[in-house]
């Protein structure tokens, strides 16, 4: 048996973990987010619960190691816990970059570029308004650095 922990993540960010990963979510040996898994959790403490934050939880898979077993070591802090979210989310941001990247300069629309791209990473497309948020708003990062055309 394999031990998981639930994390609670944004709605959209659970579709494409679960599209890219599996359900539970199992990240590739020797990947970073395995590195980062194993280096965040800690042993249980008794008088710990582990209490949602947002609204929709994800199983993932804790990667075994000879000095962390998972058995033991199957507890994220908080803090750990937020650092990690963070990280899948802008993981989840680069993704969204860099396979729209070219929708600035094609004659697509770039709502209908998204809806192609939410389609095919899984993301629920009643979460399309987030994702061209997160866009647009990665698009001004750009235009203001003079990376990225208008």
């Amino acid at each position: 048996m394999e031990n998981t922990i639930s994390l609670y993540v944004a709605p959209y960010i659970a579709d494409w973990l679960v599209h890219h990963f599996g359900e539970p979510v199992r990240f590739p040996n020797g990947s970073p987010e395995n590195v980062m898994l194993r280096y965040y959790t800690s042993k249980r403490a008794p008088e710990q619960v582990e209490h949602p934050r947002h609204t929709r939880p994800v199983r993932i898979i804790l990667p075994d190691h000879p000095y962390k077993r998972a058995q033991y070591y199957c507890h994220l802090s908080d803090k750990n816990r937020g650092k990690f979210c963070r990280m899948l989310s802008e993981l989840f941001k680069a993704q969204l970059w860099t396979d729209n990247v070219r929708l600035l300069t094609s004659r697509t629309e770039i709502k209908d570029g998204l809806i192609c791209w939410c389609r095919k990473n899984g993301v629920g497309t009643q979460h399309l308004d987030t994702v061209t948020k997160i866009f647009y708003r990665a698009r001004l990062r750009y235009q203001r650095a003079g990376l990225a055309e208008m």
